[in-house]
């Protein structure tokens, strides 16, 4: 459970680096970031990495994917890409705002919530699989929907660089 909660700590810190690091490709800098966080809502991880510079793309891109983090926290055994099959990400009241343009940078403002949600049949199912007790599976799955159900705010400047003619974001 110790495990569980560092996990869940760390998908809390995850919104954050969502908020300051996410970043897509684009005509401009606003459309470059409301791809990105459209790409993380359509859980199309394998595709962040379109989307942020060269200098960072390695670093954001480890970070950006939550299921993996829930698998390995949860319990060894279990499937990341059936994790985040059980998963829904919400983003509320998301606005997004040019702060300035300067040549090849840029900064963005980006404002709203984020949730995960889960099925909780589905992620039941993946845990007792893996060997997980019933008892540490409702303790997660209530731990997980309170921590995260509710949603986290974001209220984050993003760094946007212009590198080949994309945007992309850069921290």
């Amino acid at each position: 459970m110790k495990r569980l909660s560092v996990v869940l700590v760390g998908m809390v810190i995850l919104g954050v680096v969502l908020s300051a690091c996410g970043g897509a490709s684009g005509s401009d800098p606003t459309s470059a970031v409301k791809d990105v966080f459209q790409a993380m809502q359509d859980k199309k991880f394998d595709t962040i990495g379109n989307y942020v510079c060269a200098a960072q793309r390695d670093q954001i891109v480890a970070s950006l994917n939550p299921a993996s983090s829930l698998a390995s926290g949860l319990g060894s055994g279990l499937d990341p890409a059936k994790v985040l099959d059980a998963m829904t990400i919400t983003l509320e009241n998301m606005e997004y705002t040019k702060v300035s343009e300067s040549g090849t940078n840029a900064v963005v403002h980006v404002k709203g919530t984020m949730s995960l949600k889960f099925d909780k049949d589905k992620l039941s199912a993946l845990m007792k699989r893996a060997g997980t007790d019933d008892a540490s599976v409702q303790a997660a799955l209530g731990m997980m929907d309170s921590m995260l159900g509710s949603g986290f705010p974001m209220d984050n400047d993003l760094n946007v660089v212009n590198e080949g003619g994309k945007w992309l974001v850069c921290q």
